[in-house]
Protein backbone atom coordinates (compact mmCIF):
# COMPACT_ATOMS: atom_id res chain seq x y z
CA UNK A 1 0.00 0.00 0.00
CA UNK A 2 2.56 1.89 0.61
CA UNK A 3 5.78 0.94 -1.53
CA UNK A 4 5.96 3.86 -3.76
CA UNK A 5 6.37 7.20 -1.53
CA UNK A 6 4.25 9.44 -2.90
CA UNK A 7 2.70 12.73 -1.20
CA UNK A 8 0.01 12.55 -3.76
CA UNK A 9 -1.69 9.57 -2.44
CA UNK A 10 -1.53 10.70 1.07
CA UNK A 11 -2.87 13.83 -0.02
CA UNK A 12 -5.47 12.66 -2.12
CA UNK A 13 -6.56 9.91 0.94
CA UNK A 14 -6.82 13.17 3.15
CA UNK A 15 -9.52 14.95 0.41
CA UNK A 16 -11.28 11.24 0.44
CA UNK A 17 -11.60 11.24 4.53
CA UNK A 18 -12.69 15.67 4.04
CA UNK A 19 -15.76 14.61 1.96
CA UNK A 20 -16.46 10.95 2.94
CA UNK A 21 -16.31 11.12 7.39
CA UNK A 22 -18.05 13.46 9.53
CA UNK A 23 -17.86 15.95 12.73
CA UNK A 24 -14.42 15.84 13.77
CA UNK A 25 -13.01 13.58 11.79
CA UNK A 26 -13.59 15.86 8.65
CA UNK A 27 -11.99 18.72 11.03
CA UNK A 28 -9.13 16.82 11.45
CA UNK A 29 -8.56 15.95 7.76
CA UNK A 30 -9.09 19.66 6.88
CA UNK A 31 -6.46 20.65 9.10
CA UNK A 32 -3.99 18.09 8.03
CA UNK A 33 -4.83 19.72 4.52
CA UNK A 34 -4.34 23.15 5.46
CA UNK A 35 -0.94 22.15 6.90
CA UNK A 36 0.09 21.22 3.90
CA UNK A 37 -1.64 23.89 1.88
CA UNK A 38 -3.56 21.66 -0.14
CA UNK A 39 -7.16 21.78 -1.37
CA UNK A 40 -7.91 25.08 0.41
CA UNK A 41 -10.82 25.23 -1.68
CA UNK A 42 -12.29 22.00 -1.23
CA UNK A 43 -11.79 22.64 2.42
CA UNK A 44 -13.69 25.76 2.42
CA UNK A 45 -16.23 24.95 0.26
CA UNK A 46 -16.83 21.72 2.36
CA UNK A 47 -17.02 23.74 6.14
CA UNK A 48 -19.18 26.54 4.63
CA UNK A 49 -21.62 23.47 3.87
CA UNK A 50 -20.93 21.98 7.22
CA UNK A 51 -21.42 25.94 8.58
CA UNK A 52 -25.39 25.54 7.34
CA UNK A 53 -26.29 22.67 8.16
CA UNK A 54 -24.17 22.31 12.24
CA UNK A 55 -23.99 25.67 13.07
CA UNK A 56 -26.20 25.87 16.10
CA UNK A 57 -24.32 22.19 17.30
CA UNK A 58 -22.78 22.53 20.11
CA UNK A 59 -18.87 21.65 20.53
CA UNK A 60 -18.80 20.57 16.71
CA UNK A 61 -19.52 24.47 15.86
CA UNK A 62 -15.78 25.44 17.35
CA UNK A 63 -14.35 23.27 15.19
CA UNK A 64 -16.56 24.91 12.09
CA UNK A 65 -15.44 28.09 12.85
CA UNK A 66 -11.72 26.90 13.71
CA UNK A 67 -11.17 25.40 10.58
CA UNK A 68 -13.01 28.55 8.75
CA UNK A 69 -10.86 31.12 10.19
CA UNK A 70 -7.65 29.40 9.16
CA UNK A 71 -8.76 28.94 5.28
CA UNK A 72 -10.57 32.10 5.33
CA UNK A 73 -8.13 33.91 2.88
CA UNK A 74 -10.47 37.81 3.70
CA UNK A 75 -9.74 39.27 7.08
CA UNK A 76 -13.65 40.07 7.48
CA UNK A 77 -14.13 36.62 7.45
CA UNK A 78 -11.29 35.47 9.73
CA UNK A 79 -12.79 38.35 12.41
CA UNK A 80 -16.07 37.06 11.79
CA UNK A 81 -15.16 33.47 12.96
CA UNK A 82 -12.77 34.66 15.45
CA UNK A 83 -15.94 36.49 16.94
CA UNK A 84 -17.65 33.24 17.20
CA UNK A 85 -15.50 31.54 18.75
CA UNK A 86 -14.92 34.20 21.34
CA UNK A 87 -18.96 34.61 21.83
CA UNK A 88 -18.70 31.04 22.84
CA UNK A 89 -15.75 31.35 25.21
CA UNK A 90 -17.48 34.21 26.71
CA UNK A 91 -20.79 33.14 27.16
CA UNK A 92 -20.24 29.65 28.86
CA UNK A 93 -21.29 27.22 26.46
CA UNK A 94 -18.43 25.21 24.59
CA UNK A 95 -16.21 27.28 27.11
CA UNK A 96 -13.11 24.59 27.48
CA UNK A 97 -13.54 23.36 23.37
CA UNK A 98 -13.04 27.36 22.43
CA UNK A 99 -10.33 28.15 24.86
CA UNK A 100 -8.68 24.83 23.10
CA UNK A 101 -9.04 26.10 19.65
CA UNK A 102 -8.01 30.02 21.04
CA UNK A 103 -5.31 28.49 22.32
CA UNK A 104 -4.29 26.51 18.80
CA UNK A 105 -5.20 29.74 16.92
CA UNK A 106 -2.51 31.08 19.17
CA UNK A 107 -5.16 34.21 19.90
CA UNK A 108 -5.05 35.68 23.43
CA UNK A 109 -8.02 35.45 25.61
CA UNK A 110 -5.95 38.15 27.38
CA UNK A 111 -6.71 40.98 24.06
CA UNK A 112 -10.25 40.83 25.06
CA UNK A 113 -10.20 40.20 28.56
CA UNK A 114 -8.72 42.45 31.48
CA UNK A 115 -9.21 39.53 33.39
CA UNK A 116 -8.14 36.26 32.61
CA UNK A 117 -4.68 36.12 33.13
CA UNK A 118 -5.63 37.11 36.86
CA UNK A 119 -8.36 34.51 36.85
CA UNK A 120 -5.84 31.77 35.51
CA UNK A 121 -2.79 32.48 37.74
CA UNK A 122 -4.98 32.92 40.77
CA UNK A 123 -6.18 29.44 40.24
CA UNK A 124 -6.69 27.43 43.45
CA UNK A 125 -7.78 24.09 41.42
CA UNK A 126 -5.26 23.12 39.03
CA UNK A 127 -8.18 21.44 36.48
CA UNK A 128 -7.94 21.06 32.41
CA UNK A 129 -9.68 24.82 32.29
CA UNK A 130 -6.87 25.71 34.18
CA UNK A 131 -4.08 24.01 31.99
CA UNK A 132 -5.91 25.16 28.84
CA UNK A 133 -6.06 28.68 29.99
CA UNK A 134 -1.57 28.82 31.25
CA UNK A 135 -1.59 27.40 27.10
CA UNK A 136 -3.37 30.57 26.18
CA UNK A 137 -1.49 32.82 28.34
CA UNK A 138 1.53 31.70 26.27
CA UNK A 139 0.29 34.17 23.54
CA UNK A 140 0.11 37.15 25.76
CA UNK A 141 2.62 39.47 24.43
CA UNK A 142 3.48 40.95 27.80
CA UNK A 143 4.30 37.81 30.04
CA UNK A 144 7.14 36.06 31.24
CA UNK A 145 6.63 32.80 28.80
CA UNK A 146 8.94 30.82 31.62
CA UNK A 147 6.05 31.26 34.20
CA UNK A 148 3.41 29.40 31.93
CA UNK A 149 6.33 27.01 30.90
CA UNK A 150 7.07 26.86 34.56
CA UNK A 151 3.46 26.20 35.69
CA UNK A 152 2.63 23.94 33.06
CA UNK A 153 5.82 22.04 34.02
CA UNK A 154 4.96 21.75 37.75
CA UNK A 155 1.04 20.07 36.67
CA UNK A 156 3.26 17.61 35.07
CA UNK A 157 5.45 16.85 38.09
CA UNK A 158 2.48 17.01 40.91
CA UNK A 159 2.31 13.75 42.17
CA UNK A 160 -1.13 14.19 43.50
CA UNK A 161 -2.49 15.24 39.89
CA UNK A 162 -4.35 13.32 37.90
CA UNK A 163 -2.74 11.22 34.71
CA UNK A 164 -5.50 13.09 32.36
CA UNK A 165 -4.02 16.35 32.81
CA UNK A 166 -0.51 15.32 32.70
CA UNK A 167 -1.35 14.13 29.58
CA UNK A 168 -3.21 17.16 28.44
CA UNK A 169 0.33 19.16 29.75
CA UNK A 170 2.59 16.48 27.42
CA UNK A 171 -0.11 17.24 24.84
CA UNK A 172 -0.34 21.19 24.97
CA UNK A 173 3.79 21.13 24.83
CA UNK A 174 3.54 20.16 21.06
CA UNK A 175 1.65 23.71 20.23
CA UNK A 176 4.33 25.58 21.98
CA UNK A 177 7.66 27.05 20.83
CA UNK A 178 9.30 25.76 23.39
CA UNK A 179 13.02 27.06 24.13
CA UNK A 180 15.96 24.76 23.98
CA UNK A 181 16.72 25.07 27.51
CA UNK A 182 13.58 24.09 28.51
CA UNK A 183 13.51 21.35 26.06
CA UNK A 184 16.35 20.18 27.99
CA UNK A 185 14.65 20.57 30.78
CA UNK A 186 11.84 17.68 29.75
CA UNK A 187 14.79 15.74 28.64
CA UNK A 188 15.80 15.17 32.72
CA UNK A 189 12.57 13.99 33.99
CA UNK A 190 13.08 10.56 34.95
CA UNK A 191 9.15 8.81 33.42
CA UNK A 192 10.34 5.53 33.40
CA UNK A 193 8.04 4.66 36.52
CA UNK A 194 4.86 6.89 34.94
CA UNK A 195 2.01 4.97 33.88
CA UNK A 196 2.79 3.50 30.56
CA UNK A 197 -0.11 5.67 28.78
CA UNK A 198 1.11 9.05 30.28
CA UNK A 199 4.70 7.90 28.89
CA UNK A 200 3.18 7.15 25.80
CA UNK A 201 2.58 10.73 25.31
CA UNK A 202 5.60 12.31 26.77
CA UNK A 203 7.64 10.45 24.93
CA UNK A 204 6.29 11.58 21.83
CA UNK A 205 5.92 15.19 22.65
CA UNK A 206 9.86 14.69 23.41
CA UNK A 207 10.12 13.21 20.09
CA UNK A 208 7.87 16.09 18.55
CA UNK A 209 10.08 18.63 20.25
CA UNK A 210 13.19 17.12 18.79
CA UNK A 211 15.26 18.85 16.37
CA UNK A 212 15.74 16.65 13.17
CA UNK A 213 19.25 15.72 13.67
CA UNK A 214 19.23 14.79 17.18
CA UNK A 215 20.61 11.16 18.43
CA UNK A 216 16.94 9.95 19.38
CA UNK A 217 17.80 6.28 19.99
CA UNK A 218 17.15 5.99 23.64
CA UNK A 219 13.89 8.05 23.47
CA UNK A 220 12.60 5.76 20.64
CA UNK A 221 13.88 2.64 22.51
CA UNK A 222 11.19 3.52 25.04
CA UNK A 223 8.46 3.91 22.57
CA UNK A 224 8.89 0.54 21.59
CA UNK A 225 8.51 -0.88 24.80
CA UNK A 226 4.92 0.62 24.56
CA UNK A 227 3.63 -1.07 21.70
CA UNK A 228 0.81 -3.13 23.43
CA UNK A 229 -0.62 0.71 24.64
CA UNK A 230 -3.86 1.73 23.44
CA UNK A 231 -3.51 4.52 20.84
CA UNK A 232 -0.29 3.46 20.15
CA UNK A 233 -0.13 3.61 16.65
CA UNK A 234 -1.71 6.55 15.84
CA UNK A 235 0.11 8.64 18.49
CA UNK A 236 4.04 6.77 17.60
CA UNK A 237 3.53 7.62 13.84
CA UNK A 238 3.18 11.07 13.95
CA UNK A 239 5.88 11.14 17.01
CA UNK A 240 8.29 9.48 14.54
CA UNK A 241 7.60 11.21 11.28
CA UNK A 242 10.12 14.04 11.68
CA UNK A 243 12.52 11.32 13.42
CA UNK A 244 15.87 10.09 11.45
CA UNK A 245 17.51 6.74 12.59
CA UNK A 246 18.11 2.94 12.44
CA UNK A 247 14.49 1.24 11.08
CA UNK A 248 12.20 4.81 11.00
CA UNK A 249 11.46 4.22 7.63
CA UNK A 250 10.18 0.57 8.42
CA UNK A 251 8.25 1.55 11.10
CA UNK A 252 6.80 4.26 9.34
CA UNK A 253 5.82 1.73 6.08
CA UNK A 254 4.79 -0.84 8.93
CA UNK A 255 2.48 1.61 10.88
CA UNK A 256 0.90 2.84 8.00
CA UNK A 257 -0.39 -0.38 6.30
CA UNK A 258 -2.12 -1.03 9.37
CA UNK A 259 -3.35 2.38 10.04
CA UNK A 260 -4.67 2.61 6.95
CA UNK A 261 -6.44 -0.82 6.39
CA UNK A 262 -9.95 -0.60 5.84
CA UNK A 263 -10.52 -4.63 6.41
CA UNK A 264 -9.54 -3.95 8.99
CA UNK A 265 -12.55 -4.79 12.08
CA UNK A 266 -10.48 -1.89 14.40
CA UNK A 267 -9.78 0.62 10.99
CA UNK A 268 -10.54 4.13 12.08
CA UNK A 269 -10.83 6.83 9.57
CA UNK A 270 -9.20 9.75 12.45
CA UNK A 271 -6.28 7.61 13.05
CA UNK A 272 -5.86 6.83 8.77
CA UNK A 273 -6.23 10.55 8.60
CA UNK A 274 -3.23 10.64 10.99
CA UNK A 275 -1.10 8.71 9.48
CA UNK A 276 -1.53 10.27 6.08
CA UNK A 277 -0.44 13.63 7.86
CA UNK A 278 2.76 11.67 9.23
CA UNK A 279 3.25 9.99 6.35
CA UNK A 280 3.86 13.44 4.32
CA UNK A 281 5.61 15.03 7.10
CA UNK A 282 8.31 12.42 7.17
CA UNK A 283 8.48 12.39 3.06
CA UNK A 284 9.03 16.50 3.76
CA UNK A 285 11.65 15.69 5.66
CA UNK A 286 13.55 12.58 4.03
Amino acid sequence: MIEIYNECVFLESLINILYSEEKWIKVHSAEFLLSTNTACGDVFNEFKNQELLFNNEEEYRIGIWRVLYKVSSKRSEKQKYLLKILEAFFSGIDKIHALETLSKLKVAVSNYSSSFREEILNMKEHNNYYIYGLWNLYFTNDIDRYVVLNRLFNVLMDHQQLTVNKILVSYIFRFIDVPKEFYNKLLLIDYKTWEPNLKLQYISTLLTLAEIDQNNSLLIKDLLKLQNENNYLETAILAISTTRGENINQLMKQYYKVLSDKNSANYNADFHATADYAMIKFLKWS
